[in-house]
């Protein structure tokens, strides 16, 4: 079950790695999009295979525009970072 989760004003960065990441559209007035990130957690580092999480679900919902803007910005990253993107 997902917590709510208020930031405080200012910047804010995830510095543990993502490791699984996920898009969802969902339509609703207006429509969002969902992303969801699996970050590692540094509090159970992986040693081996265990049936407790080790991994922190990060979700973000947005207005369905500006998810189309972050792809036309993502687009633009790689298209300077001279990635092929899939089509």
């Amino acid at each position: 079950m997902a917590t709510p989760v208020k930031l405080s004003e200012g910047d804010h960065l995830i510095v543990e790695d993502v490791v699984h990441f996920t898009a969802r559209y969902e339509d609703a007035h207006p429509p969002v999009v969902t992303l969801t990130a699996s970050v590692q957690s540094l509090l159970h580092p992986v040693t081996t295979p265990s049936p407790v999480p080790t991994a922190t679900t990060l979700a973000l919902v947005m207005d369905a525009r500006v998810a189309l803007d972050l792809y036309r910005r993502i687009g633009e990253v790689a298209k300077q970072m001279g990635w092929q993107l899939p089509k």
